[in-house]
């Protein structure tokens, strides 16, 4: 299309004015370039001239710090020429606690070291002596450790102090490692406030490198120093005293002349015990090796440092041996000693070639021998170490011994042993060591009460009780067979008129139920050995009589009375102490012990039932206010058992459980008005009084 020329002149003159606008902007765009450049030059230069190493302000800030120093050191200078002044006219004055106090009430804000002094940040040092202002040091502005010293050193630790300056309120780290170990075997110990620390558990002979770093809000400071730790000695310690107790076993001291050392010591393959220096090792037996080292926690001198083996070269003695006899045997009793080691064994040799080697007893029986012979004994002791003793003794056998209950009580023989004699009936009685059958009162027949008495001053009787099945003469019982024997079982019973019913476990008698035999009742540890003799060998024997003033179980005496039930215990079993002679066991006497014996004479007498239970006075001691000696009421007398029934109520190991009153009375009482032989009643443990005394039970192994 083609344009007017007018329409072209128009176009032409636009774009003449286009071509002017673009070249302005170019010139414009340049020069903001070069502005820019000129201004960072100029900044450039005037930094350097402000910041640089001679620029105005670095000068500014040297000359304001070395101001600070001047102004720091004069101020410093001034003080401490007053106190030169001090310490040539106050004769007071001391370089130490006198100096600081002076400074510090003059300077407040100074800071204050040893051999540094400090003011507004800037530390010089200091001539306490002169007292004179040294070098300028530098400016306190962080932790700086000046020494780390040793105050204590053993075979295994150390102990460091650090002295710092401008530390105040810094945490320590204290490190260790062995000086021949690489740095990753440091070892921290603690990080604490305190600038000391002790570093255990070392070993001795060795060098440690200890290591402390010193942090505080201004930064952190780090030192090392070295410490070799020496050994202990060895050779030093020393056994002595040798001393045997007389009991087997004997004691030493161990000794050392080290100084700062502990001592320890073990026996045998034991462990390490630590003692004093001068302490005494006793419960030392024959053989025994005892090895004894110093030690310092961790480190020692040696397992074999120090020993001593403990010997016996003394032999025992022998300065008794006596002899008991039968007819058929010998009992040969040695009284032998030794101081040291102890005894060992007994050898007895008898004459014929009988010998019992390596008896850990004193006592020994020959058995089997012939009747009225006379024996050579030779007895050998040999202690713990070997060593030995050797002595002999002459004993001739006893002729025969009775074999009966009559032949017995006619002869009044005293057994040695338990014997087993047999009763008119055939019945089995054992006869305990050192008793003898009563010539006066015993029957010779189970059912008449065999009576049997010992040998001691006080004479104490008591009477047999059979256990399982028994021959008698006449049965009394309600089974209408009359075949001569009789079955008398162990047990607890209750009691009517028409019979005896065994009870079984805690039974409830009465109001309460009863018991015997676990923990409740005081013959817990005792019951069953009782019922296993009783059963075992077919009877038990109980006292003839309540106990008697004097703890004796005879007739004519005053009842032993005002004693508790554990009190009657302890006297029961105490009868015979001490007393060898005596081959059976007292006790105070059980429920079993009492409702068997009572249900014998249940059996045996025919107003046996009536007796366990009446309560009328014809029979016995009761409701009357007046208690008789022992076996004073003959009424009360069945199979020679006396005071079953009435005069004193008795104590036995029976419990109840009535928790107020749980110990067990039986029998009637004199003053009782409603009494009977198989009654049970209860008491407080305390309770004692004239009316309450107790019966023993006696029965062989």
């Amino acid at each position: 299309m083609k344009g007017t020329r007018q329409e072209k002149s128009v176009f032409k003159t636009r774009y003449n004015d286009m071509i002017k606008q673009n070249n302005q902007r170019g010139i414009t765009l340049i020069a903001l370039v070069i502005t820019i450049i000129i201004i960072i030059i100029l900044s450039t230069v005037a930094i350097s001239f402000l910041f640089g190493e001679n620029g105005l302000i670095t000068q500014a800030q040297r000359a304001k710090l070395e101001h600070e120093i001047a102004t720091a050191r004069e101020t410093l200078t001034m003080v401490l020429g007053d106190a030169f002044v001090e310490k040539k006219t106050n004769p007071e004055y001391d370089q130490d606690e006198f100096l600081d106090e002076f400074i510090k009430a003059r300077e407040p804000d100074v800071y204050l070291d040893e051999d540094e002094i400090g003011l507004d940040g800037h530390v010089f040092n200091l001539n306490r002596s002169v007292p004179e202002l040294g070098e300028y040091i530098g400016e306190q502005t962080g932790p700086r450790i000046k020494e780390i010293k040793v105050t204590g050193e053993t075979t295994n630790s150390v102990s460091i102090e650090v002295l710092t300056v401008n530390a105040t309120g810094a945490e320590y780290t204290y490190s260790y490692k062995k000086d021949s170990e690489g740095e990753e075997s440091w070892q921290e110990v603690e990080t604490t406030n305190n600038n000391t620390c002790t570093i255990r558990g070392l070993q001795q002979g060795e060098t440690y490198n200890i290591k402390v770093v010193v942090t505080t809000n201004e930064g952190e400071v780090e030192g090392i120093i070295n410490v070799y730790l020496g050994e202990i000695p060895t050779g030093t310690i020393t056994f002595t005293n040798l001393n045997w107790v007389g009991d087997g076993t004997a004691s030493v001291q161990i000794n050392t002349t080290a100084v700062g050392y502990r001592i320890r010591y073990k026996i045998d393959s034991g462990e390490w015990i630590e003692t004093t220096n001068g302490g005494t090792i006793s419960n030392l037996q024959h053989g025994n090796t005892v090895y004894g080292q110093l030690w310092d926690g961790t480190n020692n001198s040696g397992e074999e440092d120090a020993t001593v083996t403990i010997e016996d070269d003394i032999p025992p003695t022998i300065s008794n041996i006596t002899t008991s006899v039968t007819e058929n045997s010998i009992t040969v009793n040695v009284t032998a000693s030794d101081n040291e080691s102890g005894i060992a064994t007994y050898t007895y040799a008898l004459t014929g070639g009988a010998t019992a080697s390596n008896q850990a007893s004193n006592t020994y029986t020959f058995a089997g021998l012939n009747s009225s012979t006379p024996y050579t004994i030779q007895v050998t002791v040999t202690d713990k170490a070997g060593q030995t003793v050797q002595d002999s003794t002459q004993a001739t056998t006893e002729t025969s011994v009775p074999s009966t209950v009559a032949e017995a009580k006619e002869e009044g023989t005293t057994f040695t042993d338990t014997t087993p004699l047999k009763d008119d009936l055939g019945n089995t009685v054992y006869i305990p060591g050192g008793f003898h059958v009563d010539k006066e009162d015993s029957g010779t027949k189970v059912e008449e009460g065999i009576v049997i008495e010992d040998d001691t001053e006080n004479q104490n009787q008591f009477v047999w009780i059979p256990t399982g099945e028994y021959n008698v003469t006449n049965e009394v019982d309600s089974d209408g067979e009359k075949d001569g024997k009789m079955t008398n079982e162990l047990s607890r019973r209750t009691f009517t008129s028409s019979g005896a019913t065994i009870v079984i476990g805690d039974n409830v008698m009465d109001r309460y139920y009863y018991g015997e035999g676990d923990s409740r009742s005081v013959a817990k540890d005792q019951i069953v050995a009782f019922k296993t003799s009783a059963t075992t060998n077919g009877g038990f024997y109980i006292g003839r009589y309540e106990q008697g003033t004097g703890n004796v179980c005879k007739a004519g005496v005053d009842a032993y009375v005002d004693v508790t039930r554990d009190t009657a215990k302890e006297q029961a079993e105490s009868m015979y102490s001490g007393n060898s002679e005596i081959k059976a066991t007292t006790e105070l006497i059980s429920s079993y012990a009492w409702d068997t014996a009572l249900n014998f004479i249940c059996q045996t007498n025919t107003e046996g039932y009536t007796l366990a239970t009446t309560t009328s006075s014809s029979y016995a001691n009761i409701g009357t206010s007046n208690k008789t000696q022992t076996g004073a009421y003959a009424a009360d007398n069945y199979s020679n058992i006396h005071d079953l029934l009435g005069n004193c109520r008795e104590w036995t190991t029976e419990y109840s459980s009535d928790g107020r009153d749980p110990c067990v009375v039986r029998g009637g009482g004199y003053y009782h008005f409603i009494p009977y032989a198989a009654i049970r009643d209860n008491e407080i443990t305390s309770a004692s009084g004239v009316y309450i005394s107790f019966r023993s039970q006696l029965y062989v192994a």
